[in-house]
This record gives C-alpha cells, sequence and structure tokens, in this order.
C-alpha cells in the first residue's frame, strides 16, 4: 500500500467515515497494529470532550465594532487599487517624486557652503577650522583660568592665562620652557619662581 493511501484510509478511519471498500483495506492494518484501536478509543473520547467544551459557533465580544473593522479594511484595499491608465495623479503625488531629491541636494549644497566659508580678506583655510580648540588645557591653580585660540594662517597657537601675575621682562622663558612636537604641547619649569 502506497504512504498517501495509508496516511488517507488513517485519517478517514480516524473521523469515522470510511466506506465498506475502505473498511476491507484497513483490517489488515489493524491486525498489523492492534495499539491503533486503543489510541482511536483516546481520540475519539478527546475529540467528543472538546466538542462539548467548545461551541462550534460563537459571535464576537463586538459584532459591530468587528463589522465597522471590516468594512474599513474592505475600504482600504479597494482605495489601495491601482489607477487606471486614463487617470492622472494629482499636484501632490507628482511633487512627492522630485521633492525629495530635491531637498537631498539643497541640504548637500548648504553643508558644503557652510564648510567653505572663509574670513574676509584672509587667504586661510575656511573659518569653522580656525575656531576649533587647539588643545586641551589645564591649570593647577583654581584662580587660572587658561584659553587657548589656533590660527592656523600663522601656524601658531596662542595661551592666554587670566590671573596670573605678569612675568617680568627680564625672564628668558626659552631657558624655562620645553616643547615636545609629538604632543605639540609646551611645558613650563616650576623650580624657578619669578
Amino acid at each position: 500500500m502506497k504512504p498517501d493511501r495509508k496516511e488517507e484510509l488513517l485519517t478517514r478511519w480516524l473521523d469515522d467515515v470510511l466506506t465498506g471498500e475502505e473498511r476491507a483495506e484497513m483490517e489488515p492494518l489493524l491486525k498489523e497494529h492492534p495499539e491503533w484501536e486503543r489510541e482511536r478509543e483516546e481520540f475519539l473520547q478527546m475529540r467528543a470532550t472538546l466538542r462539548a467544551e467548545i461551541p462550534a459557533e460563537e459571535e464576537p465580544p463586538y459584532p459591530d465594532f468587528f463589522n465597522a473593522h471590516l468594512e474599513r479594511l474592505v475600504r482600504e484595499r479597494r482605495g489601495a487599487v491601482a489607477p487606471s491608465g486614463d487617470e492622472r495623479p494629482g499636484f501632490w503625488a507628482t511633487l512627492r517624486w522630485w521633492l525629495a531629491p530635491a531637498a537631498a541636494g539643497a541640504m548637500l549644497l548648504a553643508f558644503l557652503a557652510g564648510m567653505q566659508i572663509r574670513d574676509p580678506g584672509s587667504e586661510g583655510p575656511p573659518l569653522a577650522a580656525n575656531i576649533m580648540p587647539a588643545v586641551y588645557t589645564y591649570t593647577p591653580v583654581a584662580s587660572v583660568k587658561a584659553t587657548t585660540m589656533e590660527d592656523a594662517s600663522l601656524g601658531g597657537t596662542v595661551i592666554v592665562l587670566d590671573g596670573l601675575e605678569a612675568i617680568p621682562d627680564s625672564v628668558d622663558l626659552f631657558q624655562t620652557a620645553g616643547y615636545s612636537p609629538r604632543d605639540r604641547s609646551v611645558f613650563i619649569s616650576t623650580d624657578r619662581t619669578f
């Protein structure tokens, strides 16, 4: 017996809808597997219990809401049908197709223009490079405030220290300070007092 035919017979036997010819085909299978009778009885009992406990048909809890929801879905689906060839798209539908690329292009141009703003009369780099902080400054004295300014056109950085006493002109800073090209930092010796 083919596996498909065997499966069909078993299903019809479980549902108790075998014809006389099918019952004759099923007899040899039942003799081979006597345990199937017991399993079938358990299945039929479970099916009867389920049918007794669960109603076959039940009204939806809110039929008006359910029907309104179905009607809305049908209307939306009908509205989603593609327009026929003789209908022209509206103004806003046409606008949508070219407005998004145009807006993206305008934003790109604005960004590039903003990056190219230069100080009037200056041949140096864009103004944005001049306002970026050059270094991080730290002062061990809380009353001293350090501000750094980098001038890219001159290739230098100015550090303004507010709150320090003036350094006398007699002090040679080159003898008391050091420079690290790797870190781009200046070290000032604190061993010498003014």
